[in-house]
This record gives structure tokens, sequence and C-alpha cells, in this order.
């Protein structure tokens, strides 16, 4: 059955390139990607990062323009998209607050897959731009926790209910998709460096010989 990976890029409020967010997404289906049910992807990828927008994530990300590209993802090299999208995020999301690089993981997996070895079937992404009322002794907080890994879940089952599709995770070394079956995010948070911001002053003090 055919194999599909997404890439997502959510466009940063500054403009500069350096603060989008990407991430990139799988799934398998039973028969060709059609444009449809590419539209029914993207409706549900717009849901997510809406409701992750209402959870106080994203912020620093703009609200419209956002940018999805639907490959196969088992091709010989020159892999164009077969399909490139957009949408915008309903609830526009709140100016940068925590850095851009503190970022939650959102970690899912494939457990019945058991002549697999654990780590091919295993994935994840990355959510940046949170509040500072979301961060307690260097911690996200339990509803925070709570509010994105809900929603990585209900898209998970969102995207199921296209026909013939099933959310995974795409193994680059076996050339295969495995059936998402578990969600997760631990209590901690992560930094993306690629994320972090330029500088755009400096405090300097000379010392007298």
């Amino acid at each position: 059955m055919p194999n599909y990976s997404v890439t997502v890029t959510l466009q940063a409020q500054s403009g500069e390139t350096a603060d989008n967010q990407i991430n990139t997404f799988a799934f398998f289906s039973l028969t060709a990607l059609d444009e449809g049910r590419a539209d029914d992807y993207v409706a549900h990828l717009a849901n997510l990062y809406d409701i992750l927008t209402l959870s106080d994530c994203l912020c620093g990300i703009d609200t419209n323009a956002h940018v999805v590209k639907f490959y196969n993802a088992v091709t010989t090299p020159g892999n164009y998209p077969l399909f490139t999208k957009t949408f915008n995020i309903a609830h526009g999301p709140s100016s940068i607050d925590l850095p851009l690089e503190v970022s939650l993981c959102i970690s899912y997996a494939n457990d019945t897959q058991t002549d697999i070895a654990p780590a091919r079937r295993r994935g994840r992404i990355y959510i940046s731009g949170h509040k500072e009322a979301d961060n307690t002794a260097g911690r996200p907080t339990s509803g925070k926790i709570l509010n994105v890994v809900n929603a990585y879940a209900s898209f998970v089952d969102d995207v199921n209910t296209i026909s013939g599709f099933e959310a995974g995770i795409w193994s680059r070394a076996e050339g295969e998709v495995y059936r998402i079956e578990r969600v997760w995010v631990d209590n901690e948070w992560d930094t993306m460096r690629s994320r972090g911001g330029q500088s755009t002053a400096r405090s300097t003090v000379m010392i007298t010989p």
C-alpha cells in the first residue's frame, strides 16, 4: 500500500524563515492519494494546530498561509510534492513569550509490530512557542502536557477516519509506515537550538589592565 510523508511549515510572525516551525508527519493509504483526501488531511492538521494555539502553544507563529506538502515516502531521488496546500489557524497565536527554542516533544509509537526494532517504529514532532505561565519550577505544567498529548491523539483519530488512511511513523530504514498506537508527552522541556532567535543587543564590560 502507498506510504506518504507530509511536511508542515508554520510561518513565523517575524517573517524570518529561521523562525518557522517545520514538522514531518506520515500515513499510509489503501489506495493512491487523491486531492480530496489530501484536503481532508489538511483540515485535520489545521484543527490540530488550532487546538494547540488554544492551549497557548505556537506563540510567535502567524495566523495565515502555513504550507503543507505531500510526498511519496518511497521513491527515487527527485521527489517532488504530489500536492502543496495551505491552511490558516482560526485563533491567532499570541506573541512570543518563552524563547522559541523551548519546545515540547510529542512522541508516538507502534507497539504491535514486534518483529521490527522499536527505534524504527517511534516518531516525534516538536512544538514551540509557549507561555511563561505554563512553566513551573522549570517544567511544563500538567495541564499543558495533557492538552498537548490529547490534541495529537485526537489528530491521529481524525486522520484514521479518512477513507483508507492510517496515521503512522515513517521508517526510512524499513521503507515502511507503521500505525501509531501510542502517544505521549513528558514533563520536560526540549531545547531546539535551531529555533533560537538571533541576538539584537549586547552588553559588554571592558576590564581595566
